[in-house]
This record gives structure tokens, C-alpha cells and sequence, in this order.
């Protein structure tokens, strides 16, 4: 049995996301595959570069305001369930400088909702 080292638990679902990289004025919008305290799986439309520095912006349900955090690029592949033809590519991205209360609460809703 392989065991994940994750600090905190991912959730799968589906949160609005825009994001640049911090060399460019360019902004993509995304949806996240899953969320953690400590980053987010999103689709990507180009192919980010794993290291690649990004401001992010999270518009977390029930959340007043969008939650601004900034981030790195620490994976990117084919998608899961994705054709080989389609070509579409997700990526891992680490989050830091951030509120992270408020992917706590987040976190704390989405668990006893589904209790």
C-alpha cells in the first residue's frame, strides 16, 4: 500500500481559479480538479513550467471576497482520463503567503456537508 505524504486533506472539487505568472500580465481562468491547504490541481491551458511562480486568485464558495495567495508550479502532466489526442494538461501547484484560515474553513464546510 503506497501512503501519501500530504499535510492536509485534498479535497475533489471544483473551485474558480485565475492565475498569471508573475513575468506576464496575461491571466487564465481554470477550475481546481482539487484543493488542499497546501495547493491546488487545476487544468492548465499552456504548458506551465514546474517552477514557474504564479499569483493565484481562489473564489472559495461562501467566502466574501476571492482569496489572493501565490504559488509555484510543482508538477505538470497529461490529465488524468484525457486522450492522448486531446492533449490536456494539469498541473500541481503549491500555495504560499496566503490566508490559509480561510482554506480552513472552506475545508471545515465541505467535510460536514457530506457528513
Amino acid at each position: 500500500m503506497i501512503r501519501e505524504k500530504r499535510s492536509y486533506l485534498r479535497l475533489p472539487t471544483g473551485v474558480r481559479v485565475t492565475y498569471r505568472r508573475l513575468d506576464d500580465v496575461r491571466m487564465e481562468s481554470s477550475v481546481t480538479k482539487d484543493i488542499s491547504g497546501g495547493g491546488i490541481r487545476i487544468p492548465v491551458v499552456d504548458d506551465l513550467e514546474v517552477g514557474c511562480p504564479l499569483e493565484v486568485q481562489l473564489e472559495l464558495p461562501q467566502e466574501p471576497a476571492p482569496t489572493y495567495a501565490l504559488g509555484k508550479v510543482v508538477w505538470v502532466r497529461q490529465a488524468e482520463n484525457s486522450a492522448r489526442e486531446s492533449a490536456e494538461l494539469e498541473a500541481g501547484i503549491a500555495l504560499n503567503a496566503f490566508d490559509r484560515g480561510v482554506v480552513d474553513r472552506f475545508t471545515a464546510r465541505w467535510v460536514e456537508a457530506r457528513d
